[in-house]
């Protein structure tokens, strides 16, 4: 997930959307989805953005629901990701 998001500030999003897919294949999981919905919208990339933010929200709805510690940073990110598709979020963290 990393490279993908450095090769995404270095404005390759063919190379960045294959390392996240890599990182995907090995169970990348919900902050993998969403930084790679980040760099895609970043990119004008809108409706498959919108298809990693929609999986990062079913992951991070699992997470939500087991009481896992979820970081501010991603919730903000989150938050303004969902803005710009014009979508609603899946689920509020407790206390949010």
């Amino acid at each position: 997930m990393h490279l993908g998001v450095a090769l995404s500030r270095l404005d390759d999003l063919d190379n960045a959307c294959a390392a996240y897919e890599k990182a995907l294949e090995v169970g990348g999981g919900h902050l993998c989805e969403l930084n790679y919905a980040i760099t895609l919208a970043l990119h004008g990339e809108l409706e498959q953005a919108l298809s990693h933010f929609q999986a990062s929200e079913r992951l991070l709805t699992g997470l939500l629901e087991t009481d896992k510690c979820v970081e501010p940073g991603m919730l903000e990110q989150r938050q303004l990701l969902a803005e710009t598709l014009g979508v609603p979020l899946a689920v509020s963290p407790p206390g949010a």
